[in-house]
């Protein structure tokens, strides 16, 4: 169960790239980023391109009820438009 009231949906996850490296699957609700939690999606993108290219970010989402953590590391170009799951 969600203890904060918002979350961010994961709606699609490219082959290859730094979020199915992470294991995020698309149903994903990603929740926080390091220590900040995730309002919507401007937020979350903002984390992910601040700075931050090359650098692990520890991720909790949830899936199917469960807590997940994981941790991505953001690149500097996004990876072909190839569609994966």
């Amino acid at each position: 169960r969600l203890k904060q009231p918002t979350a961010v949906l994961v709606e699609e996850v490219f082959e290859g790239g730094p979020a199915a490296i992470a294991g995020i699957r698309p149903g994903d609700l990603i929740v926080t980023v390091g220590e900040t939690a995730i309002r919507d999606v401007d937020s979350l993108h903002r984390l992910l391109t601040a700075e931050v290219v090359g650098k692990s970010l520890a991720i909790a989402l949830f899936r199917d009820g469960e807590q997940v953590n994981t941790t991505v590391t953001p690149v500097d170009s996004p990876p072909p438009m190839v569609k994966g799951g």
